[in-house]
């Protein structure tokens, strides 16, 4: 039998701070379950929240509502071994709520839009695009996840067909979200009646503090709005492709919508929303709702954009990133032994390793064995190997001179799963611990190899042109 590794998933949701962090959760789990046992942690689920989970299929686990939140973390622990990946969506979960968590080395992934504090969560999700990495402070293990390209998108709004209705029937789709407590979605349905459209759409969710007053708009207006409230992800997505308009809130909301394809215009209706606003207005993928109506050549461009970002492979790259977590949880690092000869001869060979290296030639066994067996012997060069489950994964290497010049590589089978910033970061720590001294550790990266830059930029290290080797980057971190 088969033991899956457990994924907590703690979130909250209510009339005050809305459902995004819910179903944000929901849609990991979707693309978590078949490959891990998930289960949520919430504290005082609303019915109909209790009741998304429960269609979700998985297990709710209760927070004692006694139990004040200062003192949640250390309950929590009681729940975890160390063997787990524990997933946070919420503003009051900050530095030293994630450093609690920490205690027992579970893995931690933090999915924020706001980067109010500091991170020590081994991951950092944030869907918004236009963010730079420099927004966030974060321990030098943690890995950023910025941009579209990590939409949490539920089921049914990945790699739709996107087919539209008869632009004749011009219905308008009005979404603020699962909470609004604002209501602006009164204010929005109000202006757009003013529009000529076949239809109004609105979308509440249960938490929707005036549907008395909404339908006595309604009803005034005389027009054929019709209001939806607790749709299911498949509801909400067949009703999104009915509608060629829409104005939502500058949340996943927005998002969904844009996996489907349409004209779209959107509202900050909360300080979270500010990051996500500004990167669907200056990337034209959406427009400011207070343009509402723009014309027919800047929506087709919106549109254009629109297929290329939300390109339905999101849900595979997150799950790659939790694999790796997995795999994280059980790798051991130790120092370079003469048997791991053959293994590094092996990993040099390979035609991905040999075309990111600055010596493309095929290496022969005479001349990695010379140099293999003066690198071992070296006191200025520290060899790390990384072993999941008994058998090495991967290998990183400092030499010594003025400066610490970083290199390193993975088996074949572990590239993809985000695990090179993991062993990087962790042979950095080490080799801090073990050096003791001020240095720059610098790493050598060719232009064309994005993955590797993108990992430097992570862990903090500065960009800087170099004549040292052609075609590429010198990366640097001082030590101090």
């Amino acid at each position: 039998m088969i033991v899956k590794t457990p994924v907590y998933l703690r979130g909250d949701g209510n009339s005050k701070i809305g459902l995004g962090h819910v179903h944000r959760l929901i849609a990991l789990s979707e693309i978590l379950q078949n490959d891990f046992d998930c289960t949520f942690i919430m504290r005082s689920p609303l019915p109909g929240v209790r009741e998304l989970i429960r269609k979700a299929s998985i297990p709710l686990l209760e927070i004692d509502e006694n139990i004040p939140f200062q003192k949640e973390p250390e309950a929590l622990l009681k729940w975890f071994s160390g063997n787990e990946i524990i997933v946070l969506d919420g503003y009051p979960f900050n530095t030293d709520y994630q450093s609690a968590l920490k205690k027992k080395n579970s893995r931690l992934v933090c999915i924020d839009d706001v980067h109010q504090f500091h991170f020590v969560s081994d991951v950092v999700i944030n869907p918004a695009g236009g963010i730079d990495s420099q927004a966030y402070s974060c321990e030098l293990t943690t890995r950023l996840l910025i941009g579209p390209s990590f939409a949490l998108l539920k089921r049914p709004f990945k790699k739709r067909t996107k087919k539209r209705p008869d632009q004749s029937e011009n219905k308008l789709l009005i979404c603020m979200g699962g909470a609004d407590p604002k209501d602006i979605t009164f204010s929005t349905l109000k202006e757009g009646l003013k529009f000529k459209f076949s239809a109004f759409i609105v979308i509440i969710g249960e938490a929707y503090p005036n549907k008395i007053l909404l339908a006595e708009l309604i009803k005034e207006s005389g027009k054929n709005v019709k209001i939806f409230q607790n749709l299911s992800p498949v509801e909400m997505a067949e009703i999104m492709e009915k509608c060629p308009v829409a104005i939502t809130s500058a949340s996943g909301i927005a998002y969904e919508y844009l996996s489907v394809g349409g004209e779209l215009y959107v509202k900050q209706t909360a300080d979270n929303q500010q990051d996500l606003f500004n990167y669907l207005i200056k990337s034209q993928l959406a427009f400011p709702a207070y343009e509402f109506r723009v014309d027919n050549e800047r929506v087709q461009l919106s549109k254009n954009k629109q297929g290329k970002v939300f390109d339905g492979a999101s849900d595979e790259r997150l799950l790659k990133i939790f694999h790796g977590l997995e795999i994280s949880l059980k790798i051991l690092v130790r120092k370079c032994e003469e048997r791991d000869l053959l293994t590094l001869y092996a990993w040099a060979n390979d035609p991905e390793q040999r075309s990111q290296s600055f010596s493309t030639a095929q290496i022969s066994l005479h001349d990695h064995t010379t140099w293999f067996l003066k690198k071992f012997s070296d006191p200025k060069c520290l060899l790390y190997i990384f072993e999941y489950n008994e058998q090495p994964m991967a290998q990183v290497r400092f030499d010594i001179k003025n400066e610490a010049v970083i290199s390193y590589s993975l088996a074949p089978e572990y590239r993809g799963r985000g695990l090179g910033q993991i062993v990087l970061a962790q042979s950095m720590k080490q080799f801090i611990t073990e050096h003791k001294t001020p240095i720059t550790i610098v790493g050598f990266v060719k232009m064309k190899n994005i993955s590797s830059m993108r990992i430097f930029e992570n862990l903090g290290f500065s960009k800087k042109n170099t004549s040292d080797y052609p075609d590429s980057y010198r990366f640097e971190y001082p030590i101090l």
